[in-house]
């Protein structure tokens, strides 16, 4: 028989009241101030319990060196270091280097919710992630997306959003959709291949794996998947902040020597008055 070291049963209890905070955020009639309550209960647990070496945002967006964006992400984790190119309140943008991974936030999760976040994890996925200082890190900016999970209080069956996630992860590779779907009421999916007995990262020969469990096994599993990638990130390249400077900051002043165009546009100067 295993072993209770105690953290099974204290994530059952936050599970316990995770969703007490969920069926009282019931009588909040505003529909986006009910979604903001409930993305702020997952936001509150993963602050205490993500390793230290992460932040957890609320809303935000994530935007690649090149301008493109993500669209509204609910929660984010990102390096614990990362300047925020934009900051409102509880928004921000973030360089998509620095995001570690994104969770989407529902209260009753339904095939076509599914869908949508399906379309939201493939396009964070797909951002450009260029913006990092020469490294000989083993791994490079196109091998390490950021994680997507999508989290629910409630949802359809597991079998209906198992057959949807099948469907779905059989119209495109291995490295876009998401990671993982949390349902605290029911259980998880996440990807597994059976042959090398590697669980919950998503490959090419990966197949969609469903779990019923508890709700404290539910964000047992979450975190574990999250804190796994976050003790990877020493190995990553650096951030690189000047590749999303693309503007002048002004022009050389006083008498200098002959300097090479390139060199002025790698200081971001623009020429000499």
């Amino acid at each position: 028989m295993a072993t209770d070291n105690g953290l099974h049963r204290i994530l059952e209890e936050i599970a316990t009241k995770m969703e007490s905070d969920f069926r009282r955020s019931g009588i909040v009639e505003h529909r986006g101030s009910k979604g903001t309550v409930r993305e702020d209960v997952l936001r509150n647990f993963l602050e205490d319990y993500v390793l230290r070496s992460a932040a957890v945002s609320g809303s935000g967006e994530l935007i690649s060196s090149s301008g493109q964006r993500s669209g509204q992400c609910d929660v984010m984790i990102i390096d614990a270091i990362t300047p925020p190119l934009w900051k409102e309140d509880s928004y921000r943008i973030v360089p998509i280097e620095c995001c570690e991974a994104v969770i989407e936030v529902k209260s009753n999760l339904t095939v076509a919710e599914l869908e949508r976040s399906w379309a939201a994890a493939t396009r964070v996925k797909m951002l450009p992630r260029t913006a990092y200082l020469p490294s000989k890190s083993l791994y490079t900016s196109h091998a390490m997306p950021p994680q997507v999970h999508l989290f629910a209080y409630e949802s359809a069956s597991m079998d209906t959003l198992g057959a949807a996630a099948s469907r779905l992860s059989s119209e495109g590779d291995h490295t876009i959709g998401l990671d993982s779907l949390c349902i605290l009421d029911k259980g998880f999916f996440t990807w597994g291949d059976l042959a090398t007995g590697n669980i919950g990262k998503r490959e090419p020969n990966s197949q969609l794996m469903a779990y019923t469990s508890t709700s404290g096994s539910v964000l047992l599993f979450l975190l574990s998947y999250v804190n796994k990638r976050l003790m990877d990130m020493d190995l990553r390249p650096r951030f690189d902040m000047d590749k999303y400077v693309h503007e002048s900051l002004g022009q050389l002043h006083g008498i200098w020597p002959d300097v090479p165009p390139e060199v002025l546009h790698s200081l971001g100067l623009d020429g000499r008055e």
